[in-house]
């Protein structure tokens, strides 16, 4: 039963860090387009903080918020063992087997029955490769952070600001 407990772990692990992925992209993308609209707001209004300053604060800022949003996001909605378990089985074509095995109160567990199911489940997951299955991907969208970090060098480089026009 350990060594099905630890590659639903394992799995588990997998599958949260790839939805930690997503979700930071998105928080990424986000913060970062607020950082270029605050980034922008010296280059229309004058403002008496040093530009630096300004700059450093937005983007700081930003990055700091969304990894904290993005963290506090994966971890109340991350995947649970249940649904690792479920997920096994259905990568590697195990039948309900290994989400079967964790279901089994301690009366069923030490039936006939109960002991088969494990011990088969015991020896088909010891063969299992996780990383195979549960490969962990970037996509296309995980670069959208890359447009408004974009913006916000053109903005900081090659707009003057207000004070500065005066």
């Amino acid at each position: 039963m350990n060594e099905i407990r630890l590659q639903v772990k394992r799995a588990r692990r997998r599958l949260v860090i790839q939805q930690f992925l997503s979700i930071v992209t998105w928080c990424l993308f986000v913060f970062l387009l607020l950082a270029a609209i605050g980034v922008a707001i010296p280059k229309i209004w004058p403002i008496t903080v040093k530009p630096e300053i300004w700059l450093w604060s937005w983007v700081g800022g930003s990055l700091g918020v969304a990894l904290i949003v993005a963290s506090t996001w994966t971890y109340l909605v991350r995947r649970q063992a249940q649904f690792a378990a479920m997920e096994l089985d259905k990568r590697f074509g195990l039948r309900e087997r290994i989400a079967s095995s964790l279901y089994l109160s301690e009366q069923e567990s030490q039936s006939e029955f109960g002991k088969a199911l494990l011990q088969d489940a015991e020896r088909r997951v010891a063969r299992l490769n996780i990383s195979e299955q549960f490969r962990i991907a970037l996509h296309w969208w995980n670069m959208l952070p890359i447009v408004p970090t974009a913006i916000i060098v053109v903005v900081a480089l090659l707009i003057v600001d207000a004070t500065e026009r005066k």
